[in-house]
């Protein structure tokens, strides 16, 4: 099988159907999306910018399923960067020729680069995606990178994302709260409700709780939908907040 890739480099030169052995080494920091997202009345997806807060950087996506795995991957952490719509892929297997354009080049601590593609489960089975999938992983893997398919979160796994991202930006007055909620669970787990019945603000304590958990500062069981019964203890990790 014969692999070119076409990019956008840091000085936004286009750089054509190059040979895959001549891109090796590259590592695409500060490069740019080689297709724009397009936008227009009555299209079947929701595209948009997500604020990627481990980042601090505005990311676009196609649909909801795509802001969804950016949020995934802004709450796991580790993440140094992405870029989306990264590179174009041309493939020549079998004498027919194809082109495939992933949503997500994401860079990881450590120096770990994966290509990232976004389908529903219904849709990544059909032999149309399966052969994209199959010929990046074979070139993500000429280039010392991963690749991964990112489908549908789990819907209570989701649920509890959706929640703590929104407070995913620090909030006001956050270092004083979250030494006392932080102080509170020292000794073991305790129930939302009576951590936030412990603290003298209890109003301004509660995006600060939420905050420590988004950075999983603090913890809970991400397999229940979270509420004022969830058990929230401290991490063993050294998580900045």
């Amino acid at each position: 099988m014969k692999i070119a890739i076409s990019f956008l480099d840091a000085q936004l030169r286009l750089h054509e159907a190059v040979a895959i052995d001549d891109v090796a080494g590259r590592d695409f920091i500060g490069y740019h999306s080689i297709r724009k997202i397009p936008a227009y009345k009555g299209q079947g997806h929701l595209p948009g910018f997500y604020w990627f807060s481990g980042i601090n950087q505005l990311v676009p996506y196609e649909s909801r399923l795509e802001m969804f795995t950016l949020m995934g991957f802004d709450f796991d952490g580790g993440v140094i960067g992405v870029l989306a719509q990264p590179l174009m892929l041309h493939f020549e297997r079998g004498g027919q020729a194809f082109r495939h354009v992933p949503d997500f080049l994401v860079w990881r601590e450590g120096g770990g680069v994966t290509v990232v593609d976004v389908k529903r489960a219904e849709q990544a089975g059909a032999s149309r995606n399966r052969r994209a999938f199959e010929s990046t992983e074979v070139a993500c893997q000429h280039l010392g990178w991963g690749f991964e398919v990112r489908t549908e979160p789990d819907d209570t796994h989701l649920a509890n994302m959706k929640w703590l991202a929104g407070y995913r930006r620090r909030p006001p007055r956050f270092e004083a709260a979250a030494r006392e909620l932080i102080g509170c669970c020292a000794d073991g787990a305790v129930s939302v409700r009576h951590l936030l019945a412990e603290m003298e603000r209890p109003l301004l304590a509660r995006p600060t709780l939420f905050h420590l958990l988004w950075k999983k500062v603090l913890r809970f069981d991400m397999t229940a939908v979270l509420d004022e019964r969830s058990l929230v203890y401290l991490s063993t990790s050294d998580v900045a907040a």
